[in-house]
């Protein structure tokens, strides 16, 4: 079981340049669909990236797979798995932002980040979630991504959470409720390890459909794809757990 241990004051998130670089997709990761691999696990073994055989123009392969439905949900329902130093899922952010700018306002988007299995980010995990509950996910979102991706640096987390809006001591009594983190950690990987999400970035719709950059055939027909199973019939409204 993975054991939190959130020190707030000394919380500080730092760019790494050299990681940065590591992590920033190149011209010929763009040109292939990739994702990284993500099997759920609560250890801390180091998953990699796979890019292997993975062409961006669009395969024979179906756009998405249909999963057993094993959630209810009230109103149609958009789920991303995602981890903050993957490249793609970075890379397919701005096509997100696009999407949730314009979508209809009875579907439900939900953001679930994983480590990966990697202990150096999981207080990006943990900021996620802390954001979430404040109401300020938007604009701390590009902030964890652009500490990997762009070399940016986020010197003073607290302070970060309060130029977002949100109250400085509602901040503070948040990343100090590590049952509550560790909770949403718990209910991230179960779902994960509930619907087999093998890599990052994947978008599940309805808990019915799959789909990612490879079946869709590209990052920018991703959510052109979700759109599509979002008009398909769904079991997810009928389903009740035995």
């Amino acid at each position: 079981m993975r054991i939190l241990t959130i020190a707030l004051l000394s919380f500080v998130l730092l760019a790494c340049q050299s990681e940065s670089e590591t992590n920033k997709p190149n011209a010929t990761e763009e040109k292939q669909a990739p994702t990284s691999t993500a099997t759920p696990k609560k250890s801390d073994d180091h998953a990699g990236d796979d890019h292997s055989g993975h062409a961006h123009a669009q395969t024979d392969q179906p756009i998405f797979s249909e999963l057993e439905v094993q959630d209810q949900c009230a109103q149609p329902t958009v789920i991303e798995f995602f981890a903050y130093q993957c490249p793609h899922c970075y890379k397919l952010e701005e096509h997100a932002k696009k999407w949730l700018a314009n979508k209809a306002d009875d579907v439900v988007f939900i953001s679930v980040p994983t480590d990966l299995g990697r202990q150096e980010f999981t207080q990006f995990v943990a900021a996620h979630y802390v954001a979430e509950r404040l109401g300020v996910l938007e604009q701390i979102k590009p902030l964890l991504f652009g500490v990997i991706h762009e070399g940016k640096q986020i010197n003073n987390i607290l302070e970060a959470f309060v130029e977002a809006g949100a109250d400085k001591a509602e901040v503070e009594k948040a990343f100090q409720d590590v049952d509550y983190i560790k909770k949403r950690f718990d209910e991230g990987f179960e779902l994960m390890k509930r619907y087999k999400v093998s890599s990052v970035p994947s978008v599940l719709v309805n808990y019915q459909y799959m789909t990612d950059v490879s079946k869709a055939g590209g990052y920018d027909k991703v959510f052109n794809v979700v759109d599509e199973t979002l008009a398909k019939p769904t079991k997810c409204t009928d389903f009740s757990k035995p």
